[in-house]
């Protein structure tokens, strides 16, 4: 395991981050509290906020000619150029809909209902959106459903594991960059690399939505046909999933309004605030790429803020897992299992599943809570995690996800309740 390594952010930087964002250490309804709940939904950016009212109490619509409405139609085109930075792609097209989960199962159907081959592969790691929509489309087309399996000590699945479910006969490849569960980042590259050694016309599809507020997205260089995001995981707002696509996949058949060019699969009248939402996220990733001198490439700023913010989440990745000098980590307490436990903190995105000792997982969320810790468990009872915690062969776990606009006193802090906790049976 690696040592703290020196400080990413300044302190006085590491301020200016925490002040950009709604509710960083207390609620409406609590004096204070620590939010580790991440990996179900972030913090919101003030910007978002404070700039939605503008726009969302107009009755204008962004595809018309007046004044406002060109003002409406320039932030939604801002909104998707921005997005295209976010994710480097250079070409292809944007899905929208409501949820994330929606927009996996348009570009699913349209490349299992369209592409050649017998069969589709996924994993089982994947959230239901992913995995689900794999084997429903894969049965309605009559192609044979595969699911690689998850590897139960690194919580991760192994890139050999993958490609061996692959052959030359293979529609698509589905597959989830971190999981939600354990944080494990798949090998992306060698996994989509190894796949096309393969099956070189294979549709590759990966679900980012976990992985996007950690660490750098870039379609082009991985070599995706489809990747989606959902804004309120990376600081946006809710109600709004959006997915990129390839040029190949954009000309597939697919739900769309007759006489539109066919390769553009929007329909409808998008809401404007939603895209200033992410205007408003890339400016903040941006921010910090520059005020650590990245120039004045927005894709050079996004490329630098999203490596420091991956750089400082490691360092508190590892102030979780082995604590400070006089405060003992995760795997320093006793009575308390780290379930899958990265080799390093690059192999992980800022989540960890633990259990307590003697403590179901609700149990224990819910002493959390009545320290004014904010942690989730995920249930081999519940259909978003069932097949997760069967492969792990675990009933629960207590979901820790804490982001990079916590500090190191905070992972302390928590530190310090979970010793409490534990010793509360």
């Amino acid at each position: 395991m690696e040592t703290i390594k020196s400080e990413v952010f300044s302190t006085n930087f590491l301020s200016q981050i925490r002040d950009r964002f709604w509710f960083i250490d207390r609620d409406p309804l609590n004096d204070s509290r620590l939010f580790f709940e991440n990996a179900g939904g972030s913090l919101t950016l003030k910007s978002v906020t404070e700039t939605d009212q503008a726009i969302i109490a107009l009755p204008d619509c962004a595809s018309r000619r007046n004044k406002t409405a060109l003002w409406l139609g320039d932030i939604v085109e801002k909104g998707k150029k921005d997005f295209r930075l976010l994710v480097g792609a250079k070409s292809g097209d944007i899905v929208t809909s409501l949820t994330a989960s929606r927009v996996l199962f348009q570009i699913t159907k349209a490349i299992i209902e369209n592409a050649p081959g017998t069969n589709v592969v996924t994993t089982r790691l994947e959230h239901p959106s992913s995995y689900d929509s794999a084997q429903y489309y894969a049965a309605k087309t009559g192609k044979e459903f595969r699911a690689a399996a998850i590897n139960p000590i690194t919580g991760t699945v192994d890139v050999e594991e993958i490609l061996s479910k692959i052959d030359r006969n293979t529609s698509l490849l589905s597959f989830i960059c971190a999981s939600n569960m354990t944080g494990a980042i798949l090998d992306i590259k060698a996994i989509i690399q190894g796949a096309r050694k393969i099956s070189p016309d294979i549709y590759v599809l990966v679900d980012a939505v976990q992985h996007a507020p950690h660490a750098l997205i870039d379609v082009e260089d991985w070599g995706v046909d489809g990747l989606v995001i959902a804004p309120y995981k990376m600081f946006g707002k809710r109600g709004f999933g959006l997915g990129y696509i390839s040029d190949r996949v954009a000309a597939l058949p697919h739900e769309e309004v007759c006489g539109k060019k066919k390769d553009r699969w929007s329909i409808g009248s998008a809401d404007p605030s939603c895209f200033n939402s992410l205007t408003q996220l890339t400016d903040y990733i941006s921010w910090i790429g520059k005020e650590y001198g990245a120039g004045d490439d927005r894709r050079k700023q996004i490329v630098q803020g999203m490596n420091l913010i991956h750089a400082y989440e490691r360092n508190l990745l590892t102030r979780l897992l082995q604590g400070s000098g006089s405060i003992p980590g995760l795997q320093k307490i006793p009575g308390v299992t780290v379930h899958c436990v990265p080799k390093t903190p690059a192999d992980r995105d800022l989540i960890l599943a633990i259990t307590l000792d003697g403590q179901e997982p609700t149990t224990t969320t819910q002493k959390y809570m009545g320290k004014n810790v904010i942690v989730f468990e995920r249930l081999a009872t519940s259909p978003f995690s069932q097949r997760i915690m069967q492969d792990l062969q675990l009933s629960g776990v207590v979901r820790v996800s804490p982001m990079h606009y916590n500090t190191l006193a905070e992972i302390d802090r928590f530190l310090e309740i979970t010793a409490e906790v534990v010793a509360e049976k």
